[in-house]
């Protein structure tokens, strides 16, 4: 049977478009494939205040949250628990108490899962390497959150990534030296993990460098909150 113009044309727009999805597929599984999965970033600073006063103040999470901009060091709403392991290490466990709702004609409800506006929770390892140099791990499972707030305290910035039962990594490394005149300088560098899979693929592929930016943007926030405490406690 002679199949009519239309129906030619018909078949043909639909062999273009199928041409077009695989092509398309192709290139996008290409450029994902592709895509950093990792980032380095690096913050430092120097302080007016000796080492031997500023070091203490890195040395110890438990004093983290005198001047850490990481929400997760300092929010009252965060579960924390601090405990030093049996070699030495240093290790922060949070999380945040689940948000409380009420419901009509029913009582106090737990909603399950992680909060939309909650950074998550994981837990971070300090370890002295040498005298001035420590290194950080932290694991996010479930949610990558780089929270924190600026300088002053007063804005908080939160970006976050869902992937359930994924656990996200950032390591790095803080260094505490003597600097000219009596000061300090300390050096942040940390290197973060979107991992594997298509989804975090495309995730990377999109929001690599504004990741980055938003990582970097609060170890300098931090280090600068580190500058005002060991500056003020140097006077």
């Amino acid at each position: 049977m002679k199949l009519p113009t239309w129906a030619k044309w018909l078949l043909g727009l639909f062999a273009v478009l199928v041409v077009i999805a695989i092509v398309s597929g192709v290139y996008l599984f290409q450029k994902v494939s592709n895509a950093p999965r990792t980032w380095n970033v690096e913050a430092n600073v120097q302080i007016s205040a000796p080492a031997t006063d500023v070091e203490p103040l890195v040395a110890s999470l438990e004093r983290w949250k005198e001047w850490s901009a990481w929400r997760r060091d300092f929010e009252p709403d965060v579960r924390r628990s601090l405990e030093t392991l049996p070699d030495g290490v240093q290790r922060l466990a949070w999380g945040e108490v689940p948000s409380l709702q009420i419901t009509l004609g029913g009582g106090p409800v737990v909603k399950p899962g992680v909060p939309k506006d909650s950074i998550g929770h994981g837990d971070l390892t300090l370890q002295a390497q040498a005298p001035g140099r420590y290194r950080l791990e932290t694991r996010m499972k479930d949610r990558f959150a780089v929270a924190y707030v600026d300088p002053s305290g007063a804005n908080a910035s939160a970006f976050t990534i869902d992937s359930p039962g994924h656990v996200f990594t950032a390591d790095g490394e803080l260094t505490v030296e003597a600097g000219a005149e009596g000061g300090t300088k300390v050096t942040w560098r940390e290197s973060g993990n979107f991992g594997e899979g298509f989804t975090l693929g495309l995730v990377a592929l999109a929001a690599h460098e504004f990741v980055a930016d938003q990582h970097v943007a609060a170890l300098r926030s931090s280090l600068e909150r580190l500058k005002q405490v060991a500056e003020k406690q140097a006077r």
